[in-house]
């Protein structure tokens, strides 16, 4: 996919940003259309990723998607970022009723290894 920077307007190459305006979604479902194969980005020199604006128009016709309003794309783009906060608190109780298994376990482990030095002590004279 090369875009030349003088074709006209709908051949030029669009940004992250400017594919999630076109969709009405968030920059993050931008991403995650990206790693599912829907949108296939070239990258920059500079780490920047562009796309075709034809493949976006085929995806926006194929989700009936319309321009979206400044309004909604904020709307939607919070409302992603709390399922997100909503999806880390849950790992985050996850690994920490982990953390209390482990420290358990460790406590367990250290409480047998000094059970086991008693009796080697017991039974062995000198030690």
């Amino acid at each position: 996919m090369d875009f030349a920077l003088d074709a006209a307007p709908e051949a030029v190459a669009m940004t992250r940003a400017a594919v999630a305006r076109r969709l009405g979604v968030a920059i993050a479902s931008v991403r995650r259309m990206e790693a599912r194969g829907d949108l296939h980005p070239e990258q920059t020199a500079g780490g920047v990723r562009l796309f075709d604006p034809q493949e976006v128009e085929q995806l926006a016709a194929t989700r009936g998607a319309v321009t979206a309003s400044p309004a909604s794309s904020p709307t939607s783009e919070v409302t992603e970022l709390r399922q997100r906060v909503e999806q880390l608190e849950g790992q985050l109780a996850a690994l920490a009723a982990d953390q209390q298994t482990v420290r358990q376990t460790v406590v367990t482990g250290f409480q047998q290894f000094a059970t086991f030095i008693d009796r080697v002590r017991a039974q062995v004279p000198g030690v």
